[in-house]
């Protein structure tokens, strides 16, 4: 008896050992086999399936619009080609080759050579927080869709406490912010302001920098800020914030301004005339060779970057 006990759990020990082993390899297809070669009715893999489908069209059993249906998962590409030493130390180990996110990295881009400002899973290299690595029901690897994926840490009633997030009904956050990261803290895209706000692509002829680009963000905040047309500075400061100080004050038109605010006399989006002169001013400034000369200025735009790399 006691024999055929002990034969009896070494025969588990062995099942559940290959059971391990097989759970644990990167391959859909293998742990499909497995269970099939033991238990009736187990599902087919997205693999098979597809497959099948791929099949009837040929031969010409069933057709619907010519179009295969959406695939019940959408897989990673190492793991649907079974090449789980691209990630794993063996087909049999759960061990990375690298350690999160240089592995990511390794085939994907590093975020954080496109964008200053950085969403806090992607900063902090924890991919995994909104992507699966091997399989997951919705594009692009993503543990969940719509809302649902940024609301499982975002709390919702915070975000529509905003006004501009009142009425968003079931759009997706993508649509207006990117995923990744950005160049500014919202990390907006560019022309989503231009959804709700007047674009001045059409209006005028000559566009301030930040406007023809569609870069609001240069000058305005987020709606939350509080301040007059939610500007980032006041007055004179959100010029110079990118626009050099001592070539606009020795412009013999600027002698005089002392903190008279930029906008006064130029228009911050743009106007007929390339110094986006409101038409009220134009008259009322004389244009020398002197002055003509130096209000051709460019803003210096090596200050602008470092002063955005560093902002808080």
């Amino acid at each position: 008896m006691k024999s055929i006990s002990k034969l009896k759990i070494l025969l588990i020990a062995v099942i559940s050992t290959v059971m391990a082993i097989t759970f644990s390899a990167c391959s859909p297809g293998k742990r499909h086999d497995f269970l099939t070669f033991f238990f009736d009715g187990v599902p087919e893999t997205n693999a098979s399936s597809n497959q099948k489908t791929q099949t009837a069209l040929s031969e010409g059993d069933m057709v619907v619009n010519h179009i295969l249906s959406k695939p019940e998962f959408f897989t990673h590409k190492p793991y649907e080609e079974e090449k789980c030493s691209s990630c794993h130390e063996s087909e049999f180990s759960n061990r990375l080759i690298k350690p999160m996110p240089e592995l990511c990295y390794s085939c994907h881009a590093d975020f954080k050579n496109e964008f200053t400002v950085l969403h806090g899973p992607v900063s902090s290299g924890n991919c995994l927080e909104c992507h699966n690595q091997h399989m997951a029901k919705y594009e692009k690897l993503l543990e969940r869709t719509g809302q649902a994926i940024c609301l499982k840490c975002h709390n919702q009633e915070q975000v529509l406490k905003s006004n501009k997030h009142s009425n968003i009904g079931d759009r997706n956050c993508t649509e207006c912010h990117s995923p990744h990261g950005g160049d500014n803290s919202g990390m907006l895209k560019q022309g989503t302001c231009t959804e709700c706000h007047e674009s001045f692509k059409d209006k005028y002829k000559y566009l301030h920098g930040p406007a023809g680009a569609q870069s609001c963000t240069a000058c305005h905040g987020s709606h939350s800020n509080g301040t007059n047309f939610i500007l980032a500075r006041q007055g004179q400061q959100l010029c110079l914030y990118c626009h050099n100080k001592d070539q606009i004050f020795e412009d013999p038109a600027h002698k005089k301004i002392e903190q008279t605010n930029c906008t006064e006399c130029h228009n911050p989006h743009g106007e007929s005339n390339k110094y986006f002169l409101k038409p009220e001013k134009i008259g009322k400034i004389n244009f020398n060779d002197s002055t003509f000369k130096m209000m051709t200025y460019k803003p210096n735009m090596s200050k602008y970057i470092q002063n955005r790399n560093t902002r808080k």
